[in-house]
């Protein structure tokens, strides 16, 4: 891969770095499930379609748009992120790596900055990188709550 005069590489993480989609979408899943099938199935399609997006966000949209309930509050959405993680982060640690991603981060390090942004929280998606063996390679790692066009520029 010839460098093109890039400045950078910047990744987003989940379905890029990591094939952790289906853990996230059946995270969002279980979560929901005790408010049936027909919120489940409008959760997941949210998700899916909204891939870069934080939880935070999902969890404000499900709560006050899904469920027609007053907005989160910060307990409420604290308790959501609480077990949310626990349902992925040993998933996504543990999780296939994207073909190819890992070996070309590799590759690309030392020669140009890599940097990861995405949606995942910051301090949870440090101990997923970090976990994987890839904390070396990146120059900086950044999620939620800051949004990733605000991470990128």
């Amino acid at each position: 891969m010839k460098n093109f005069d890039w400045q950078a590489i910047i990744f987003d993480f989940d379905g890029v770095v990591v094939e952790s989609g289906k853990i996230k979408t059946q995270a969002f899943a279980e979560l929901y499930h005790p408010y049936g099938e027909d919120i489940v199935t409008a959760v997941v399609q949210f998700h899916t379609q909204n891939g870069g997006m934080s939880r935070y966000r999902k969890f404000r949209h499900f709560h006050e748009h899904f469920l027609s309930k007053p907005p989160l509050t910060e307990v409420e959405e604290k308790q959501l992120d609480i077990r949310f993680s626990e349902l992925v982060v040993e998933a996504v640690i543990a999780a296939e790596a994207v073909p190819g991603a890992v070996e070309l981060i590799r590759q690309q390090s030392g020669k140009i900055p890599l940097f990861v942004a995405s949606g995942t929280p910051e301090t949870e998606l440090k101990v997923i990188v970090e976990r994987r063996g890839l904390a070396p390679y990146f120059t900086e790692v950044r999620g939620a709550p800051a949004l990733k066009k605000t991470i990128i520029a």
